[in-house]
């Protein structure tokens, strides 16, 4: 009897460490959250990381943002920076250009491009890759391509995360830096009226890009 009661409190001991583990808390690990905008760009604005007009560090890259955009917290663990681009008038929602960084081997530009296109549609059905202006140009010694389109934006539908409705008359105005390190994304995406308002300091933007 004494040694049945010795094993069954031995192994309620063991069980007790086993579940508890010896009072070691488990490690918490960081969920992340969805690339696309959640709720209103406006709202991002409450987070203003860097006043408009001041100059901005993005990994290797430098450069000055243009008047009218405001630097804010980034939504998502995958884009290194996210500016808010503001309307031209109240009835005309903001834009956004969000930058992203996938290291030295992030795959093929031409693939990442073509992911871009896929997220478009045209009133014709015409392949957006075919509608697409594409200009290839240097900065800094650096290759750049920079893409515009226009469409309605299809409705995301990241798995575990709220569905964004299909947005008509859209535009897309980005760049791809080809940088030592790799390349670099900037991908501006809002109501066509706001990013055709927006393209001329986009493309300054980019421009004056200077890896240090």
């Amino acid at each position: 009897m004494l040694k049945v009661k010795l094993f069954s409190s031995l192994f309620l001991i063991i069980m007790i460490l086993l579940i508890f583990g010896c009072g070691e808390k488990p490690e918490r690990i960081p969920l992340s959250r969805d690339p696309g905008p959640q709720g209103k760009l406006s709202d991002l604005l409450d987070n203003t990381t860097q006043p408009t007009g001041g100059e901005v560090n993005i990994g290797r890259l430098k450069g000055k943002v243009p008047s009218g955009w405001v630097q804010v917290e980034p939504q998502s663990r995958m884009r290194q920076a996210q500016f808010v681009l503001n309307s031209p008038n109240n009835g005309v929602d903001p834009g956004e250009l969000t930058v992203f960084y996938f290291g030295p081997d992030a795959g093929g530009v031409e693939a990442n491009l073509q992911r871009w296109y896929g997220q478009f549609a045209s009133k014709d059905n015409t392949p957006i890759s075919e509608k697409a202006k594409r200009e290839e140009i240097l900065v800094d010694s650096m290759k750049v391509i920079l893409v515009s389109f226009t469409g309605t934006m299809k409705a995301s539908t990241m798995p575990g995360m709220p569905q964004q409705p299909e947005r008509a008359n859209m535009m897309n105005f980005s760049a791809i830096i080809m940088t030592p390190d790799g390349p670099w994304f900037f991908k501006g995406t809002g109501p066509q009226a706001t990013m055709e308002y927006h393209a001329g300091k986009i493309r300054e933007f980019i421009v004056g890009m200077e890896y240090k």
